[in-house]
């Protein structure tokens, strides 16, 4: 995979050009896997619009970031604590990963599947 078409923030520069999306939440996610028929949960950092509803009466979601396998979930409190060493990744299929940074090296973890 290229890496020119790739699209890369600091985290912190990342949150407040989205900032007019909605409040910074991480938001809990299941869904039944078709092929084993186990409940999977896992975690996104999430926009959420403080003033729409969808039509079951939740806020609605605005942006989806996952977090890379490599980086794992992080609560919102661990997010606030390594925000200078975050970077978000927007993958050439238009999918937002949260990553961390070593130095001025950005880990591969982007690479991760959704």
């Amino acid at each position: 995979m290229a890496q020119d078409n790739i699209k890369s923030w600091n985290f912190v520069s990342f949150a407040r050009e989205n900032k007019t999306l909605g409040k910074m939440r991480v938001v809990p996610f299941s869904k039944v896997d078709e092929k084993s028929g186990t409940l999977e949960h896992w975690k996104k950092l999430c926009w959420v619009s403080p003033d729409e509803v969808d039509d079951e009466g939740k806020p609605v979601i605005k942006l989806y970031v996952g977090f890379s396998k490599n980086l794992g979930e992080l609560t919102a409190e661990e997010i606030k604590a390594r925000r200078n060493e975050l970077r978000v990744i927007q993958q050439e299929n238009g999918v937002y990963k949260l990553c961390s940074v070593a130095g001025e090296a950005v880990d591969d973890s982007w690479l991760d599947e959704e």
